[in-house]
């Protein structure tokens, strides 16, 4: 896989890892949507029906994208605010034919303590995407969210779940 940086030089000389890593940063942005709005419909489309996960609430893994819904997004989701992947600085891989990216990339968000106060909800994320074609948009094949150290587990937001 080659790598880049973000920002990095080699970008601005390569325009087609200069566009995957674009759609990669638009694929975080549609994650943050979904997250933020409580969208369960909207996540499902951008990650692999047969997606592997590791996160907060998984005392291994998950696999399938009905698993982490129900065990990992729908404990987590509702409860919290403002979330974001921090696309400006992620490390990115992405394979020479361009159809696997593996990015690393902090996140941000606000959880809410028992009593109802904020705390900084900060994280990090390792991201496994693939497409079929160079034209396709990228989907999840793995993720594994990861809260920093001292950052409480539990959120105890209430949002309520968009429906379709």
């Amino acid at each position: 896989m080659s790598s880049a940086s973000i920002p990095s030089a080699r970008l601005t000389q390569d325009p087609a890892l200069q566009s995957d890593i674009f759609d990669i940063r638009r694929w975080m942005v549609d994650l943050a949507k979904s997250v933020n709005a409580v969208d369960y419909v909207g996540g499902r489309s951008i990650f692999s029906v047969d997606m592997v996960t590791f996160g907060t609430f998984a005392k291994s893994f998950l696999i399938g994208r009905e698993q982490t819904e129900k065990e990992q997004w729908r404990n987590v989701w509702s409860t919290v605010d403002d979330f974001e992947l921090l696309g400006e600085d992620m490390q990115v891989m992405v394979s020479p034919d361009r159809k696997v990216a593996v990015a690393a990339v902090p996140f941000t968000s606000t959880g809410f303590a028992e009593d109802g106060c904020t705390f900084e909800r900060t994280g990090r994320a390792t991201i496994v995407l693939s497409r079929s074609s160079v034209e396709d948009a990228w989907i999840a094949q793995h993720t594994h969210m990861s809260l920093d150290r001292g950052v409480p587990m539990r959120s105890f937001g209430k949002k309520t779940e968009l429906r379709q």
